[in-house]
């Protein structure tokens, strides 16, 4: 009999430690899947709207070169708008994953993250000055071949 009441009341132990192990962490996870989906519909209007400004640039772009009678100049095309879309669906939701995963304590991902998403801000930077130069190389090389076009060097 006294091993029956052990075995019940090592079940009873473990069964109520489950429950309170339970009661303490599910509103958390709770907390940290509605985190996940919050972010996940903030990326994706985010993912939205800039490929919906890309296009307008691109087509503003396109306008300007239409205009001024440029030829050989560098365009944005869909398949580029859509990456640069997809990389700030990814950016955003890396920032709501690594919200959500400090919640419930999983403290040492949270901060592989944070890690992570502080090199964000210098590839950003590294890439606007890449796109800023072919574009403003493109741009002076027209302007050369235009003026080499329009001179009388025979």
């Amino acid at each position: 009999m006294t091993t029956q009441n052990d075995w019940q009341t090592a079940l009873s132990t473990s069964y109520e430690q489950l429950n309170n192990y339970l009661v303490l962490h599910v509103p958390q996870l709770i907390g940290a899947l509605f985190l996940i989906l919050l972010g996940w519909l903030i990326a994706w209007v985010c993912s939205k709207l800039t490929l919906t400004t890309v296009k307008l640039i691109s087509r503003m772009w396109q306008k300007v070169v239409r205009e001024l009678a440029v030829t050989g100049v560098a365009e944005i095309k869909a398949s580029h708008a859509a990456v640069i879309s997809k990389t700030v669906f990814w950016v955003v939701m890396l920032f709501f994953m690594a919200a959500a995963t400090s919640s419930p304590g999983l403290d040492f991902f949270s901060s592989w993250l944070n890690t992570l998403l502080g090199y964000v801000p210098q590839l950003l930077a590294t890439v606007f000055i890449v796109m800023a130069g072919y574009l403003l190389g493109n741009i002076v090389g027209v302007m050369a071949e235009s003026a080499a076009e329009a001179s009388v060097f025979s």
